[in-house]
C-alpha cells in the first residue's frame, strides 16, 4: 500500500468509529431497555444491532457485499433516520445538503 492509501484508510476507519459511537448513542436513546436488550445492544457490533432493529420494523436494512462496511452503514443509518424522523424535517436536512453522518452527530450532540 502506498502512504496514500495507508492514509485513506486510517480515515475511514476512524469515520467508521466515529459513526458507530453516534449510532449506539442515538440507538440508546431512542430505544427502551427491553428492545435494546432483544437486539443485543452492547453485546454486538452496532451495525449488527442496527440491522436486526431495521428488520424488526419491516424495514430491509442493506447488505451488500461490494460496498465498504462505512457506506452499508451510512446507507442503513439513513433507513433508520427516514423511518424514526418526520419526513419534512428530512427534506430540511436535504435541502441544507446535510450528510448521514452530520444528521447524526447534529442528534447526538
Amino acid at each position: 500500500k502506498t502512504n496514500e492509501e495507508e492514509a485513506e484508510q486510517t480515515v475511514e476507519e476512524a469515520t467508521l468509529a466515529k459513526l458507530r459511537a453516534r449510532l449506539a448513542v442515538l440507538l440508546y436513546r431512542i430505544s427502551s431497555e427491553e428492545r435494546r436488550a432483544k437486539f443485543g445492544f452492547g453485546r454486538r457490533i452496532i451495525d449488527e444491532v442496527l440491522k436486526t432493529s431495521l428488520q424488526s420494523s419491516g424495514h430491509d436494512p442493506v447488505t451488500d457485499p461490494e460496498m465498504s462496511t462505512l457506506n452499508e452503514l451510512r446507507q442503513n443509518v439513513l433507513l433508520l433516520l427516514k423511518w424514526t424522523i418526520p419526513v419534512e424535517t428530512m427534506e430540511e436536512y436535504h435541502r441544507n445538503s446535510m450528510t448521514v453522518d452530520e444528521v447524526l452527530e447534529m442528534l447526538t450532540s
